[in-house]
């Protein structure tokens, strides 16, 4: 129990530290949206796929080998710090030279050829930060990695707002990603207290390879599988569609670190904690699914039930037609509540192989797809992720069941109340959008369109997951310490 309450207060920090970072992310985001418009938005998402791809390897991969790696020396660390920073500088390098080429490949044209240089000059500054960034993660220092994340967020739309109003357009995107970067970096070695120390030598990454090779193609793949329905809306409708395709992404991924991101990295560390208690582990995973559910899953169907109304009026009629979108969109991010503690749980203990199969199996449906649906537009190609999503949920709960020996019957337990209750709450809300907006306006709807889904939640909760209820009601009213017997039952049975 005492594992349960750490780990979701890590969570309950982290989630509180991206809520602020993600409310300045929003309003940076309406901004520049409204001043670049989807074309732009378009290129700048076709210039992640390169970025993203080498982040990869110069970041992710980085961090979490050292994160698993038991037995840690000095060595390893300065090996990888020096490693991660080459191959940045080398693939920067090559952006510069191959610019031209790199953007006609990706259909980007002159303004992205001029775009890829800028975009990747920030890597090699997320680069010095990967060894730092390890071992805060190593030391589940949460809060601080949700400090440092809410700070590198805050001055990156700061300046991104900045840059939108003073008329710098798509240029303004640049600008608050390389202030982003440089804060966060800055920040993350304060926090870690670790300086390079001497150089290390090839042994110590070649004792590192045997996960990283692992871990770097199960990322690899993971991104092309990310990239692949831009680049297929790209190729087949242009940048104006995509870029209502990448905003859609954008939102989903802006909801997604603040709800269900500090979990994934709570549940990946107390995993590796816990190989050998697996009861545990089961108890520490369904409470954790349990609190996460119950926030997260209104919250994303809230916003797919407000998306008609809510994007018109944050970002402009140049992308009303992003709003479909954006509701199917938020769809991922129900599937995300179970997917991502289900990984965090397969990784944290050690499987990588496990996850690396799956999001192959992934990426050969999306391959498959892709190509057919693209040109009907970009919900129809959010609709056809959902469609996988759905496809691949009953062999990670396969996976977990097998590891842990938590049956599906006790996953769908953590979170069918919580969805059936947020289910109930957005179908209401979007059934009486259109008559609260004859009656109340836009911005009046919206309002009352958020104050009524919260009521609704609670009182749809209440009804279909008591037990959640009575949780959740004990966080925000600490006095509710007794609840009805049928609902301690629940409470415990959940």
């Amino acid at each position: 129990m005492s594992r349960l309450r750490s780990t979701l207060h890590g969570a309950a920090w982290g989630g509180a530290a991206k809520l602020v970072h993600g409310v300045a992310a929003l309003l940076a985001l309406a901004l520049i949206a409204r001043a670049v418009g989807p074309q732009a938005w378009g290129l700048y998402a076709l210039a992640w796929v390169l970025a993203g791809l080498v982040e990869i390897v110069v970041f992710s991969v980085p961090v979490e080998a050292i994160t698993q790696r038991r037995i840690l020396r000095s060595g390893h660390l300065s090996a990888v710090f020096a490693a991660s920073i080459a191959f940045a500088l080398i693939a920067w390098g090559a952006a510069v030279a191959l610019a031209a080429p790199l953007a006609a490949l990706l259909g980007g044209g002159a303004a992205l050829a001029a775009l890829l240089p800028w975009r990747l000059a920030t890597v090699p500054i997320v680069a010095a930060a990967a060894v730092p960034a390890a071992l805060l993660t190593r030391r589940a220092r949460f809060g601080h990695i949700a400090a440092i994340d809410a700070a590198g967020g805050l001055a990156g739309s700061a300046a991104g707002i900045a840059g939108a109003l003073a008329g710098l357009g798509l240029w303004s995107l640049v600008v608050m990603e390389a202030v982003r970067a440089a804060v966060w970096s800055a920040a993350t070695f304060a926090a870690a207290g670790w300086r390079p120390g001497r150089p290390g030598r090839l042994a110590h990454l070649a004792e590192l390879a045997g996960f990283s090779s692992r871990a770097w193609l199960t990322w690899a793949v993971a991104h092309a599988d990310q990239q692949l329905p831009r680049l297929a809306i790209g190729a087949a409708l242009g940048p104006q569609a995509l870029g209502l395709y990448a905003l859609a992404e954008r939102l989903l991924l802006l909801m997604n670190p603040v709800l269900v991101g500090p979990a994934y990295q709570s549940v990946t560390v107390a995993a590796a904690r816990l190989q050998h208690d697996p009861a545990a582990l089961r108890a520490l995973y369904a409470g954790t699914l349990g609190a996460v559910a119950t926030v997260a899953l209104p919250a994303y169907l809230g916003a797919a039930a407000i998306a008609p109304l809510a994007v018109t009026m944050l970002l402009g009629d140049a992308w009303a037609p992003a709003a479909a979108c954006v509701a199917v969109t938020m769809l991922l991010g129900v599937r995300a509540v179970t997917t991502a503690l289900d990984v965090a749980v397969i990784r944290g203990l050690g499987r990588v192989g496990w996850h690396l199969a799956l999001v192959c199996a992934g990426t050969a449906l999306t391959v498959v797809a892709m190509p057919a649906v693209a040109r009907f537009g970009p919900e129809v190609v959010a609709a056809a992720l959902v469609g996988r999503s759905l496809l691949l949920g009953p062999v990670l709960g396969a996976m977990l069941t097998r590891l842990v020996g938590i049956g599906a019957a006790r996953q769908a337990a953590c979170w069918i109340g919580p969805l059936a209750a947020a289910t109930a709450m957005a179908g209401t809300i979007a059934l009486a959008l259109p008559t609260a907006r004859a009656l109340l306006g836009d911005l009046g709807a919206l309002v009352a369109a958020i104050a009524a889904g919260a009521l609704l939640y609670g009182l749809a909760l209440r009804v279909f997951a008591p037990g959640h209820f009575a949780r959740a009601a004990a966080l925000v009213l600490p006095r509710i310490g007794r609840v009805p017997g049928s609902a301690r039952g629940a409470a415990t049975a959940g």
